[in-house]
């Protein structure tokens, strides 16, 4: 019975990863189409470098977010409301906040039409009645909580979330194949360990970032003309 239980919940993961899953995921780049435009990215070991950035930022803001959510949720629900404020503070630029917002009402939507446990359909009425602001991490926070999936499981899965999203998008903005994109991938993997055991004992007003080289992308984005990301 254990071992069915633990497959259930890889399953549970491997769909809220999946990049077909219907959140949007696909409309942003993480400002890596300001990246390219400015040069910051111009090849594959910029592309990585600036990959790995991404996910230690995501570490920091999402993951923690996400970590408190789901340790938390059980004891008192409330406290998402004020999660989703403060990791608002951490996303300075509008297409930022929208592609978290976006991405936490769709994935809520859809998880409700998949199980109807109590906390996501909370989750859902919070949003829909504009009590939450909805952000996708602790969104998840929420999902990974009614689907049973672990602290561990639920980190991994954000941080994959934001590297993959970046390295999508290179394909349409890069002279980059696949096998180079999937070596970056499977070379941020290596990090994942080292992020976990640092974001896992913070609390959700430890929660930080340095990363001024990519909010300046992502304002730079904002003012652009011709985009093919949202952000």
């Amino acid at each position: 019975m254990h071992t069915d239980s633990s497959l259930r919940h890889i399953m549970y993961l491997l769909q809220l990863s999946d990049s077909a899953l219907p959140v949007g995921a696909f409309s942003f780049s993480n400002t890596l189409e300001s990246a390219v435009e400015w040069g910051v990215v111009t090849d594959a070991a910029s592309l990585g470098e600036f990959t790995r950035q991404v996910v230690r930022q995501t570490a920091f803001t999402d993951g923690v977010a996400a970590l408190n959510t789901l340790r938390n949720i059980g004891h008192d629900y409330s406290l998402t409301l004020e999660y989703d404020s403060r990791l608002l503070c951490f996303k300075p630029s509008t297409e930022q906040r929208r592609m978290s917002q976006r991405m936490g009402r769709k994935i809520v939507e859809l998880a409700t039409k998949l199980s109807p446990h109590k906390w996501l359909q909370h989750r859902h009425a919070d949003i829909q009645e504009g009590k939450a602001a909805g952000t996708y991490p602790v969104s998840m926070g929420v999902v990974a909580a009614a689907c049973e999936i672990q602290a561990e499981a639920l980190f991994a899965s954000l941080c994959y979330g934001s590297a993959s999203t970046v390295v999508n998008a290179a394909l349409r903005l890069l002279r980059i194949s696949h096998f180079q994109t999937q070596q970056i991938l499977f070379d941020t993997a290596a990090i994942i360990d080292q992020l976990y055991s640092q974001a896992t004992s913070l609390k959700i007003e430890q929660m930080h970032t340095f990363a001024p080289q990519i909010d300046i992308l992502a304002a730079l984005h904002e003012k652009g003309r011709g985009r093919m990301f949202m952000n």
